[in-house]
């Protein structure tokens, strides 16, 4: 099969600040995906997650509450704790 392009077609420069942005969108959206979870972690559903996605999850929820993850570190995180 004969080959279309020997190089690349475009060629995007994107800047590392607009990555960095992103990289904190997927992040907040990650962040709220897994605090959708709260109040079922003791769910089949939940259980049936991968053990990495269940630890992540539990994580993000403590440290939203409390400042600290699972293991005790504390985690800086925006706003006001939550507490509940």
């Amino acid at each position: 099969m004969p080959q279309l392009f020997s190089q690349p077609v475009l060629t995007l420069q994107v800047p590392s600040s607009a990555i960095t942005y992103i990289d904190e969108i997927v992040s907040e959206i990650c962040s709220w995906y897994d605090l959708r979870w709260g109040g079922l972690t003791n769910t089949p559903a939940f259980n049936a997650l991968p053990t990495e996605d269940q630890i992540r999850i539990i994580n993000n929820i403590l440290i939203k509450q409390t400042s600290y993850d699972s293991s005790g570190f504390l985690k800086i995180q925006k706003g006001t704790i939550a507490g509940c």
